[in-house]
């Protein structure tokens, strides 16, 4: 719903079908999506926060900046803290690139930042309350640290290679990845991208950067960034479909 309505704003309802078209034809969506995991609502929180940044910077709307903090807060439930970290880094990186980070200020909520504390907060108190100390040594600096780092048992074995997640892009994304090759093909030409889809390839390089720098690597990783790329193929199917009629 949150690819949809991206592609529908951005492009007309043609382009939000074909995104989620192209959404639904990637292995990996679907696969995880058949699996219990908690990646796929991961990637559901952290889409819908990006999604809600996105129309807020474009619009000023105040709903849409609370639905980012509160799925943003939703996304440290679901995975710990890795859900404020990638959706603030793929956030300040949009707005370094359009020399814009005056408007961090403006995103920024003492009330909402609040609550989402609260929230996030309340809950791994809860949650320490029952299960202890060990509970949260090994949610945070484990599960979250650790495998970033890799340190103590994550680094045991020596790790995946530093390519690993560019290759996990380059195949588990088939064929639709490959719009990233015509984006490149287009802006060797001389063609230059709006302000969505610029914000669509920071939303994607910028996890995959994120993953290849950390120590722990899994190409279900990068399902949050299976939106970015969808939405992308969505916009050149669609025009394509324009050229066509």
């Amino acid at each position: 719903a949150a690819v949809y309505l991206v592609g529908a704003r951005a492009g007309g309802r043609a382009c939000g079908w074909l995104a989620v078209g192209a959404l639904a034809g990637m292995h990996g969506f679907v696969e995880a999506a058949g699996e219990a995991r908690v990646d796929m609502v991961f990637a559901a929180t952290v889409t819908i926060a990006l999604a809600a940044f996105l129309h807020w910077y474009r619009t000023d709307a105040p709903w849409a900046r609370a639905l980012c903090w509160a799925a943003v807060a939703a996304a440290v439930l679901t995975k710990g803290p890795a859900g404020a970290v990638l959706v603030g880094l793929v956030v300040v990186a949009f707005l370094a690139c359009e020399r814009r980070l005056d408007r961090l200020r403006a995103l920024w909520s003492w009330r909402l930042a609040a609550l989402a504390v609260v929230v996030d907060a309340g809950w791994y108190a809860a949650a320490t309350w029952v299960g202890g100390r060990d509970f949260l040594a090994r949610q945070i600096l484990h599960e979250n640290v650790d495998r970033f780092v890799g340190r103590g048992v994550f680094g045991m074995h020596g790790g995946r290679s530093r390519l690993t997640m560019i290759e996990n892009l380059a195949t588990d994304l088939l064929p639709w990845n490959l719009v990233l090759v015509a984006a490149a093909v287009r802006w060797w030409r001389g063609a230059r991208e709006d302000e969505v889809g610029r914000f669509l390839h920071v939303w994607w390089s910028t996890i995959v950067a994120f993953f290849t720098v950390a120590y722990g690597k899994r190409g279900i990783y990068l399902l949050p960034l299976y939106p970015a790329i969808a939405l992308l193929a969505g916009r050149a199917l669609a025009a394509v479909r324009e050229a066509w009629r």
